[in-house]
Formats: structure tokens, sequence, C-alpha cells
């Protein structure tokens, strides 16, 4: 018998999952989101920027910045599995691959990779 993800998610939710699958299902909604050409155009460049002018400002908050993450994933959750997302990805999937996706952009804007951006609104 092959299990269904509601069985997935009873193991999350009661800390039986197996570690490794749940980092692949979050590394899996991580290269989703990095590689969808209309969700980064429409979306993840965006929130670099919003992200970039808040640390122009000092107001950088990386937890909010993993909140603001977290919409990207719901979003490409919602493309990928549709009405079954929330069964496919638990939450505590989707909050790892935005810590992820937060890390990995807050260490290429501590490198400079964005500093070329035009950070005003609507550019």
């Amino acid at each position: 018998m092959t299990k269904q993800f509601k069985d997935y998610l009873l193991e999350v939710q009661d800390g039986t999952a197996d570690p490794d699958k749940v980092q692949d299902l979050a590394d899996e909604l991580e290269l989703l989101a990095t590689n969808d050409g209309d969700l980064y155009r429409r979306q993840y460049m965006p929130i670099i920027k919003n992200l970039m002018r808040k640390r122009a400002k000092g107001t950088y908050d990386h937890n909010l910045a993993i909140k603001l993450w977290r919409y990207l994933i719901d979003n490409v959750a919602k493309k990928e599995a549709g009405p079954m997302a929330r069964v496919k990805f638990p939450g505590l999937i989707r909050n790892l691959a935005a810590k992820s996706i937060a890390d990995m952009e807050l260490g290429k804007m501590d490198n400079g990779e964005y500093d070329e951006v035009n950070l005003k609104i609507g550019a």
C-alpha cells in the first residue's frame, strides 16, 4: 500500500517523519520557487527589491523577511499541488523552504550581488 500525502502530514505533525524527507520536500519547494520564470518576475525580484530598500533604511528584520518569503513559497505550493497544497506541503516544510531562501538571499545581499538593482519603487 502506498502512502497518501495525509499520512506524510501526520508523520510530520507527530514528529515521526524522517528529517531527510522533510528537508527534501523543502528543497524541492525552494528549487521550484527559484526556477519558475513567471513567479521570479512577478514576486521573487520584487521581494528582493523590497528587502534591499529595508536594508538601506536600516529597518531590515530577518524574521519578517522569512515571513515575506513564505508568501512566495505558498504560491509555489499552490501552483505545484493545486488544492492539495496544504496536504502535500505542510507548514513545517514551507517554513523550512522560506527560511532557506531568506538565508540564501541575505548572503547574496551581503556579498553585493544585488547592488546594481534599481531600488526605486516602480522601476
